[in-house]
């Protein structure tokens, strides 16, 4: 099925959406804020930033807002007729749209989509369809969705989602009120991570440093197997450099765990490149340790490192490509050791 209520979607959010706002999320509220205060709110807002900000989370409570029969400042009451639907999932003037059986979003969807919202509400005052992600939808159905872009109902109301709002044509994006989500290293989203994850704050601005300040990641490195898992593997980094492992050690992982241990070593070359101090063992003496390379060398480890990244999954055997990162990785400090700046 093309459509499915929120209940019923493999990614669903907790039936009752969180009320707590996220400080990545006040930007985009405080426009909404000031666009339902003039009765202004877009027919089309496009909703983008990197993954792991909680699009999705926004995107609902937003739709929740906008079928809310005693809405305040945009946001949803929780309690009226319409919200109790919404949250149940059988609203009857809300909808999502997503990729069924295929990493597309195809054309027959938009049409039952634009075939929809031709139609008046039935109990709320204004029809809400959410797509997500709108970068997957293909070359028809995009331009099926123009249509509907370029001729909205006065009553319809479209939220689209992007990771990557670049892989979204123009004509799309030009027609949609943007509302970029951003999220930055302050206390504030600092704070909400550790409340969220149950943790002290130095421990959460550590795991958003190592997650590149993605909040979402940062709370799966807080899940204390992940937290356990990046730290074991930084320590066999840092003896592999040392000498006291050998290279080989990296590549033997349970079979179909290497792309994961390459997006942890990716994470922590990051650091590394940025020379960032956590006040975190082992991460600090992980900095310490890179701090003796070259950032002639240690650019192109995180170049290869990246496009074994982009190989994994692809038929090639994730042995072989750690293999070689390792072997890579052990010569780098047998021969490319120099301290920065020397």
């Amino acid at each position: 099925m093309p459509f499915t209520p929120t209940t019923n979607n493999p990614k669903a959010c907790p039936r009752r959406l969180p009320q707590t706002l996220l400080p990545w999320h006040a930007a985009a509220w405080q426009r909404l804020a000031a666009g339902a205060e003039r009765g202004q709110i877009a027919h089309a807002l496009l909703i983008h930033g990197e993954g792991g900000l909680h699009k999705l989370q926004l995107g609902r409570q937003i739709a929740q807002g906008l079928l809310c029969e005693r809405p305040v400042a945009a946001r949803a009451c929780g309690d009226c007729r319409g919200c109790l639907l919404f949250l149940s999932g059988n609203h009857p003037d809300w909808v999502e749209v997503f990729p069924v059986d295929s990493a597309v979003i195809k054309i027959d969807q938009i049409r039952e989509l634009s075939a929809r919202l031709s139609m008046r509400p039935q109990i709320a005052s204004r029809q809400v369809a959410l797509l997500w992600p709108a970068e997957q939808m293909n070359a028809a159905s995009a331009n099926a969705l123009l249509k509907t872009l370029e001729e909205p109902s006065a009553d319809t109301h479209l939220l689209l989602l992007a990771d990557r709002i670049g892989r979204l044509p123009a004509t799309i994006r030009s027609r949609c009120q943007r509302l970029p989500l951003v999220a930055h290293d302050d206390d504030a989203t600092v704070g909400t991570v550790a409340a969220l994850a149950g943790v002290e704050q130095p421990r959460a601005r550590a795991a958003l440093a190592l997650a590149g300040f993605d909040p979402e990641l940062a709370l799966e490195n807080l899940r204390p197997e992940v937290w356990s898992a990046l730290a074991t593997l930084t320590q066999r980094l840092i003896d592999v450099a040392s000498g006291k492992l050998d290279s080989g050690t990296l590549a033997v992982n349970p079979k179909g765990e290497g792309a994961i241990l390459l997006q942890r070593w990716s994470r922590l070359l990051a650091l590394a490149v940025r020379g960032e101090r956590l006040g975190s063992a082992p991460f600090d003496a992980w900095v310490d340790l890179t701090s003796r390379l070259e950032m002639s060398t240690l650019l192109p480890l995180a170049t290869q490192l990246e496009r074994a990244r982009g190989m994994a999954g692809s038929g090639v055997r994730e042995d072989l490509l750690l293999y070689d990162l390792a072997a890579r990785w052990s010569q780098a400090f047998n021969h490319g050791e120099r301290r920065r700046g020397a």
